[in-house]
């Protein structure tokens, strides 16, 4: 094969879903929606989001 010809890339492995004693729901809460808001506001990150 050239350099010129494309490569074929593997598929990327499938992530396994999280067990569902794992899973938690999303607080809905005004203080955390005060909470995040004030974070929006002040443009800062979480570590949970940073390490997306």
């Amino acid at each position: 094969m050239t350099s010129a010809e494309p490569k074929a890339s593997a598929p990327a492995p499938l992530r396994p879903r999280l067990p569902e004693w794992l899973r938690i729901t999303l607080p809905t809460s005004d203080s955390f929606a005060r909470t995040r808001s004030l974070l929006d506001e002040l443009k800062l990150h979480t570590v949970c989001e940073s390490a997306k």
